[in-house]
């Protein structure tokens, strides 16, 4: 009965969180987000084809390939609901209820204490950095359901079933968010390394496991040659920009220094500089700067700046209790499983070429979850006086509770704000307006338009994915639903209406410089004086 009201509790906070206002907080949507949706919404529509036509690909190629799983998973919930940001986003929002769930029955496996079990849960269902992610489409989402999934039915595998029941969540994992394929790597080594002692009777199952491991790396390879996967690009060692500046402090380092060639040449080179770059961008996943104080500031996401760390202040304190207490474990088995596992999961932000955590190590999240709920729990243990006891339980609970709203009134109203052009909340605002317009007017044009804006209106307008891709493979003016989509700006910028037909809207760029006064503008809801739309109206 105490389990069953352990995850009732932790069910109905983390989905009244996670649901409450889905589509339309945050407003707009990342080129991402609508990427996965209306790619799933086209499988949906044609019996299983993508925007380009192949039938049930495991990369959808739009503009970077996509990981497949994602897209399968959504295609039900927007066929189904029909297409919107609500219903593309659901899936996402109850893989992570499940993940609370998944982290609850991992804790409560691993540490033996059901208590800790449900402040480890509950530690993540109001964890900000979760909330961001599982409130979105986010194929990092999908990644970190199934690896829980993967290494709770390994664990329980090794005594009570098999550990091959793991496999299918675990190649659902790793087909599930491209970086994370880099947790894979080193993640599936670790476990049976860790667990060989209770693994040594069933060597059966560990080649089964290990043939497993190479013949997915092999598909994956195999895939990258037959559909296109474009994201092994984005490896620092494979993207240009990220190599320039290892190469310039190189030739920098070698130019200043008086030390014979032989030296500069052993000391000076750029594996050691790619080394070093590799072990900053493993350590800022650890940065209180990151995790505590600013966030995310160069994330997709847009999360930072004034709206505080992807973890409470709170937690930073109770994060090292937490460790200290592992430490002191006599089970080295919990404190190699649970701190391993985080050293390894920042490991996808490592590789990158670009310096970004938030969904790169969406990994750290359950590990850091369960440090935290050890912390605390080992705190209210250590307390002999039950009225000392329930004190720091209200102080806790206090002090999170602020947290947690403080965090809520920024993500709800400055996020929205600040954040909406990280959100493309511009494109959503020009699309709602051509569709509650278009009946109105018999011809409506949109400039200096590329294809994310096509791709925008395709998915609040719900546009029949059979146009969509004649409009997406057209170059030049565009069609789609009636509306003409020009890369371009107008021809003539002085006199814009007088080119205009009658009963006619063109929405132009702000790029494109006119002189005509404007019927409608759309601006920057962080900048109002930053124009993004100008809208011009000829009855």
């Amino acid at each position: 009965m105490r389990n069953k009201i352990f995850l009732i509790i932790l069910i109905i906070i983390s989905s009244i969180l996670r649901l409450w206002q889905l589509g339309n907080i945050p407003y707009g949507m990342a080129n991402d987000e609508v990427s996965y949706i209306y790619s799933a919404y086209t499988v949906w529509q044609t019996g299983g084809h993508d925007i380009h036509g192949n039938f049930l690909p495991l990369s959808f190629n739009v503009d970077s390939s996509l990981s497949p799983v994602p897209v399968y998973i959504t295609a039900p919930f927007v066929g189904i609901l029909g297409l919107s940001p609500f219903s593309g986003r659901l899936p996402f929002a109850l893989l992570g209820v499940g993940s609370i769930i998944l982290v609850y029955l991992l804790a409560k496996k691993v540490l033996q204490n059901e208590t800790t079990a449900f402040i480890s849960g509950l530690v993540l269902s109001l964890s900000p950095w979760h909330l961001l992610l599982t409130r979105s489409t986010w194929d990092g989402v999908s990644a970190l359901f199934f690896f829980l999934l993967g290494i709770y039915l390994f664990i329980i595998g090794i005594k009570k079933t098999n550990i091959l029941w793991s496999l299918p969540a675990f190649l659902l994992a790793f087909y599930s968010y491209h970086a994370t394929k880099v947790f894979f790597l080193f993640i599936i080594p670790f476990l049976l390394i860790l667990y060989f002692k209770e693994l040594r009777k069933k060597r059966l199952e560990i080649i089964g496991v290990m043939l497993f491991y190479f013949i997915t790396l092999a598909s994956f390879i195999l895939l990258i040659r037959v559909q296109g996967i474009t994201r092994q690009n984005e490896l620092i060692w494979s993207d240009v920009k990220s190599m320039t500046p290892i190469i310039k402090t190189v030739s920098y380092q070698r130019e200043k220094n008086s030390a014979p060639s032989v030296a500069k040449s052993i000391y000076s080179n750029k594996p050691i500089q790619l080394g070093i770059t590799v072990l900053d961008q493993y350590l800022g996943a650890f940065s209180p700067q990151y995790l505590f104080i600013n966030g995310d500031i160069g994330s997709v996401t847009g999360y930072g700046y004034f709206l505080g760390g992807v973890m409470y202040m709170i937690d930073l304190p109770l994060l090292l209790i937490g460790i200290y207490f592992i430490l002191r474990n006599k089970n080295i088995s919990l404190q190699a499983f649970v701190l391993g596992s985080l050293f390894i999961a920042p490991l996808p932000a490592a590789f990158a070429s670009t310096r970004t955590y938030i969904i790169r190590t969406i990994m750290m999240l359950p590990f850091l979850s369960i440090i935290v709920g050890v912390g605390i729990y080992s705190l209210i243990a250590s307390f002999k006086n039950k009225f000392y006891t329930n004190i720091f339980i209200g102080f806790i609970v206090i002090v999170y509770i602020f947290c947690f709203t403080r965090f809520l009134y920024q993500y709800a109203f400055a996020f929205s704000t600040y954040g909406g052009e990280f959100w493309n909340k511009s494109n959503r605002q020009v699309s709602e307006y051509i569709i509650s317009n278009k009946v109105k007017y018999q011809t409506i044009k949109v400039f200096s338009a590329n294809n994310k804006t096509l791709l925008q209106y395709a998915m609040f307008s719900k546009a029949d994915p059979g146009q969509f891709k004649n409009a997406w493979e057209r170059k030049g003016l565009k069609q789609l639903g009636g509306i003409t989509f020009d890369d371009d700006c107008p021809p003539s910028s002085d006199n814009l209406k007088t080119m205009m037909p009658k009963n006619s809207i063109f929405i132009v760029n702000a790029s494109c410089l006119t002189k005509e006064n404007t019927d409608k503008t759309i601006v920057d809801s962080l900048e109002p004086l930053r124009i993004i739309w100008n809208i011009y109206e000829k009855n």
